[in-house]
């Protein structure tokens, strides 16, 4: 008389066809009893015949073993289609680090500092021991009376940390020498626009590629930077399925202590991809809910525009990639 047999969790059918049987040698006449194919995957709980042709074509005593000691065979893990996930591949963070300590009127009338890696800065993959797809990390600098006069900024270059030859992106460090020009007022320094990137574009071993491009500010009387301005950005998962992964997106800026320079605005710098107020903090225009269609490296960034007044200042901007997989 034919019997039966309920699929257990974790059970594919061949499984079914040993719990049932003993032996794979049953799994044709199994499957054409009950209209099935081996390669089907069973749902738990469903009940499916056990024939008498079947059962004479199985293994009784390996049925009596997993009988008599209760074992259950199950072998098809985890057959849900893997949900995707989010991460940040590629984000430079850059500081102001001045190389004395003593102010441009003791030191030869010069600025002397380094642009180099600060904490934050995120590279999953190597980044290649070249130069910068800016060769020679040009920066505009002026002091602020000529800057709100019109007149034009002078183009310092970068060199590595030595000074002595060309600022290379595996170091993430670039050093700058400017000349100081005495009752000028603050010193301004912000990225020249040439070389057909951002001064401070990194690009990784498999092309990523991202920007850290900071509006400076020198004091006048020092080596210190009164301000390094550039926005930041942060990134979680919020939800995904296996064909999206939706992210919340926070930019922040920190505030000048100086009223000229306190005053920012920030743009989203999405491309193409549209994005959602969060529905957690929908007034919040510094939060933002974006959905990825699907696996990809997508560059995302921030931009910010200073004015004080009726005098607009250089602008920052700050790009990263995300890789959703």
């Amino acid at each position: 008389m034919a019997g039966k047999i309920i699929v257990k969790p974790n059970q594919s059918m061949s499984d079914v066809v040993i719990q049932a049987t003993g032996s794979m040698a049953a799994a044709m006449q199994f499957c054409k009893d009950n209209d099935v194919a081996i390669s089907d995957i069973p749902v738990t709980g469903m009940v499916y015949t056990v024939s008498d042709t079947a059962m004479a074509l199985g293994n009784e005593d390996m049925l009596r073993y997993l009988n008599n000691n209760e074992v259950t065979v199950g072998t098809l893990g985890d057959t849900t289609a893997p949900v995707l996930n989010a991460r940040i591949l590629l984000k430079p963070v850059l500081q102001h680090v001045p190389n004395t300590a003593n102010p441009p009127v003791l030191h030869a009338g010069r600025y002397d500092f380094d642009l180099k890696e600060a904490p934050g800065f995120i590279h999953v993959h190597p980044v290649p021991n070249i130069p910068f797809p800016n060769l020679g990390c040009f920066m505009n600098y002026s002091p602020v009376y000529d800057y709100t006069t019109g007149l034009p900024p002078t183009v310092g270059q970068g060199t590595n940390a030595s000074g002595t030859g060309q600022a290379m992106m595996v170091d993430k460090d670039v050093r700058y020498i400017m000349l100081w020009v005495g009752l000028a007022g603050h010193f301004l320094v912000w990225d020249a626009g040439l070389g057909g990137a951002s001064t401070f574009t990194f690009r990784d071993v498999y092309g990523n590629e991202a920007m850290h491009s900071p509006f400076l500010i020198l004091d006048d009387a020092s080596q210190d930077a009164i301000g390094y301005m550039i926005a930041d950005l942060d990134m979680e998962v919020v939800s995904a399925t296996d064909t999206t992964c939706t992210v919340r997106l926070t930019r922040s800026h920190l505030s000048s202590a100086y009223p000229e320079y306190a005053t920012h605005s920030m743009v989203w710098l999405l491309g193409a991809m549209g994005s959602s107020p969060d529905p957690l903090d929908p007034a919040n225009p510094d939060k933002r809910i974006l959905t990825f269609p699907g696996p990809g490296r997508y560059t995302i960034g921030v931009g910010t525009n200073y004015t004080y007044l009726t005098y607009t200042w250089p602008p920052s901007r700050m790009t990263m990639v995300i890789e959703v997989y």
